[in-house]
């Protein structure tokens, strides 16, 4: 079978270092608008789409979750599933909205049967994969140049 790969990521979310672009939400929220955004990945988005089931009356089609690329660095772009996710907020402003928070995610990146039928996942891991292995011969074409000083060949 397939391997799994997941692993956490530590989101620290702080009001006092929120960037420009941000700015335009109001400062009396805090970081929950941030807070929102990523715990909104981990529900279906809502689908218009109707389907079938008996011919004898149209049933909603299960919305399906979003396609959350986690973007690290320019070598990887890797298609994952939120599979947990903890939050703690720890300091709040007079209206006890969240000014400090963490949140622990975790992911497990899809595979190739979660990429039959999106392109976006397809793409991702298609990326990745051309970057990981490009970077591993880079390492072992580095290593085996440095091996031969080491071992009598």
């Amino acid at each position: 079978g397939t391997l799994k790969h997941s692993f956490n990521v530590l989101i620290r979310l702080d009001f006092a270092e929120r960037h420009q672009p941000a700015t335009n939400l109001p400062p009396e929220l805090g970081v929950a608008p941030e807070v929102a955004a990523i715990e909104d990945l981990m529900y279906p988005g809502e689908s218009e789409s109707e389907a079938a089931s008996d011919g004898t009356e149209a049933v909603h089609a299960r919305p399906r979750r979003p396609t959350v690329l986690f973007v690290w660095g320019r070598k990887r772009v890797l298609p994952v599933r939120i599979t947990g996710m903890t939050i703690t907020e720890s300091v709040f402003n007079a209206e006890l909205n969240p000014v400090r928070a963490e949140i622990d995610v975790s992911l497990e990146v899809l595979g190739s049967e979660e990429a039959s039928d999106n392109t976006a996942v397809t793409t991702a891991l298609s990326f990745t994969d051309s970057k990981r292995k490009e970077m591993a011969k880079l390492f072992l074409d580095n290593t085996a140049d440095q091996s031969t000083s080491i071992l009598p060949l």
